[in-house]
């Protein structure tokens, strides 16, 4: 596991600001302008299928997870996602479309070959694609030990959560902001990431 530690200099992310003037749908609202060239991490997506088959094929799904021990899980690519349903991997790729279906549609397909896909992680790094990704960068930098990894505090899987629930009736809706028992739960985490990120200052 990479050492993480936090930046306390939050001007270092002033470079960032013009991407908040960028359309949504844009490319530069998730990164800025001025490169010459722009590389692309696909999301993690992981796949499944019975030990013993080795095929979700005439399998039900409804009784299988009696006994869980018998799945295989292991995280895949997207190249193999294209693989196991037989189409093609390329630089634009849309991970639905690899999965021929719909987007939001992609929980749960079972492929030709058997494997079982799930969602990609949207807006997710694993850390390995992370350490090659650093290796790279710093092959293209002079200054190769003042690289960042920065996270969006936006996100709700690192500040405690905030959830929001709605009660509705036949005039009106009432949004209710929620803090559930989250801050005890990575209170007592043993993960050093979450500990990192529990005791981090606010950007």
């Amino acid at each position: 596991m990479p050492e993480f530690r936090w930046e306390p200099d939050i001007e270092r992310g002033e470079w960032l600001r013009p991407m908040e003037e960028e359309p949504f749908t844009s490319l530069l609202s998730t990164v800025p302008r001025g490169f010459e060239m722009y590389a692309r991490l696909f999301h993690p997506i992981e796949r499944d299928r019975p030990r013993a088959t080795k095929t979700w094929t005439g399998v039900d799904e409804g009784t299988f997870f009696d006994d869980a021990d018998d799945l295989e899980t292991e995280p895949a690519s997207w190249a193999q996602a294209a693989a196991s349903f037989g189409t093609t991997m390329h630089a634009e790729a849309l991970y639905h479309r690899l999965l021929r279906r719909y987007y939001g549609d992609t929980h749960g397909v079972i492929a030709p070959d058997g494997w079982r896909y799930g969602d990609s992680q949207e807006g997710c790094l694993d850390v390995e694609s992370l350490a090659i990704a650093a290796q790279v960068l710093a092959r293209h930098t002079s200054t190769p030990a003042t690289g960042i990894a920065a996270i969006w505090e936006g996100r709700g899987h690192f500040e405690p959560s905030r959830a929001v629930s709605y009660l509705t009736g036949t005039s009106f809706t009432l949004p209710t902001l929620l803090r559930p028992f989250t801050r005890q739960k990575m209170k007592n985490e043993t993960d050093p990431f979450r500990e990192m990120l529990r005791t981090a200052p606010p950007l």
